[in-house]
C-alpha cells in the first residue's frame, strides 16, 4: 500500500503535494487526501472479494466530499447513503442512482420518495412502520419501492461499545424471528419489492471472526427468504473493516476478511453488497 504521507527536508508531503506549498495557495484550515490511497484501498478489497464480484458501496457518511465521492465513483463503486442530502451530493458527484443503497433510521417521506424518483437499487429498512411509509410512498408515485430489511444477529463486534451495532441491546435492526415475520408482512404490501436483507454488525473491527459468526447465523433465514421471494437476491453484509490508529492496531487485512466471508457467500448464491467506509479514507489524509 503506497503511504499516504512523506517527509522530505523536513518538510511534509502527501503523494507529491508539499503541504507548506498548498496551505500558501489555499490557506488554512486545508484538508488533504491521497486519490492514490484510496484507490488502493477499494481496489485491494475489489481483489481480495472477486469471486462474489461485490457492489461496493462506499459509505458517503466516512467523508462526503465530492472529489472522495467522485473518487470512488470513477473506480466503479457505489454508494451508501443516510439521508437526501447525501442522495443529492452522490447525484452531484456522477453516481448512477441504481448502484445506490440507501440506509438511515430516520428516512422522511420527502427523502423517501425522492430516492424513489431518482430509482435507488433499495432502502435498508430499519422497522416494519418503515415498510409501510415506503410502500406509502411508491404508491402515490406509481413505482416499486426495493427494500432490505436490516437484521440484528446478536454478535458481538469485539470493537467499541458505542460503534457496536449488531448485538440485541443495540437499537439497530430486526432480530432474526421478527425478521421473518416483518419479511411476511411486508411481503403483503403494495408497490413493495423484497430485494434482499442487510446486516452490519459495528465498526471498526480488527478481526474476522465477528463476521463469519454473523454470516452463520443469518443464513438460514436467507435461504428461507430466496425460497419464498422471487426479487429477493441481495446481502448486503454492510462495513466495519477496522484501520490502524494507533501503533498497536494492526488493521483488518481484506484478504483475512475475505477467507472467512468468500465461502458462507459462495454458499448462499447471493448478489453482494458491501458498504465499507472509514477502511477506504480513515487513513487517506
Amino acid at each position: 500500500m503506497t503511504s499516504t504521507t512523506s517527509y522530505r527536508n523536513g518538510q511534509l508531503y502527501v503523494e507529491e503535494a508539499a503541504m507548506a506549498d498548498l496551505a500558501a495557495r489555499w490557506g488554512t484550515p486545508l484538508y488533504v487526501y491521497s486519490r492514490t490511497f484510496m484507490r488502493e484501498r477499494i481496489r485491494a478489497l475489489a481483489a481480495a472479494m472477486a469471486s462474489v464480484q461485490p457492489l461496493i458501496c462506499y459509505s458517503v457518511k466516512a467523508n462526503s466530499n465530492l472529489a472522495v465521492i467522485g473518487t470512488f465513483v470513477e473506480e466503479g463503486a457505489g454508494l451508501d447513503i443516510v439521508s437526501g442530502g447525501e442522495l443529492f451530493r452522490a447525484r452531484q458527484a456522477g453516481a448512477d442512482p441504481a448502484r445506490i443503497v440507501y440506509a438511515g433510521v430516520g428516512k422522511t417521506a420527502e427523502e423517501i420518495e425522492y430516492a424513489l424518483k431518482e430509482g435507488i437499487l433499495f432502502f435498508t429498512v430499519e422497522s416494519e412502520p418503515e415498510a409501510v411509509r415506503i410502500s406509502e410512498c411508491a404508491r402515490r408515485l406509481g413505482v416499486t419501492g426495493r427494500i432490505a430489511f436490516r437484521v440484528n444477529p446478536d454478535v458481538d463486534p469485539q470493537t467499541h461499545k458505542y460503534i457496536s451495532t449488531g448485538k440485541k441491546e443495540n437499537k439497530f435492526g430486526l432480530d432474526l424471528q421478527r425478521a421473518a415475520a416483518a419479511y411476511a408482512a411486508a411481503a403483503k404490501l403494495p408497490n413493495l419489492e423484497l430485494a434482499g436483507l442487510h446486516l452490519h454488525i459495528g465498526s471498526q473491527i480488527l478481526t474476522p471472526q465477528p463476521f463469519a459468526e454473523a454470516l452463520d447465523k443469518i443464513a438460514g433465514l436467507c435461504r428461507e427468504l430466496k425460497a419464498r421471494h422471487a426479487a429477493f437476491q441481495y446481502l448486503d453484509i454492510g462495513g466495519g473493516l477496522g484501520i490502524d490508529y494507533k501503533p498497536d492496531q494492526v488493521a483488518l487485512d481484506p484478504a483475512a476478511y475475505a477467507a472467512v466471508a468468500l465461502p458462507r457467500l459462495q454458499a448462499l448464491g447471493l448478489k453482494v453488497v458491501m458498504e465499507p467506509g472509514r477502511c477506504l479514507v480513515g487513513n487517506a489524509g
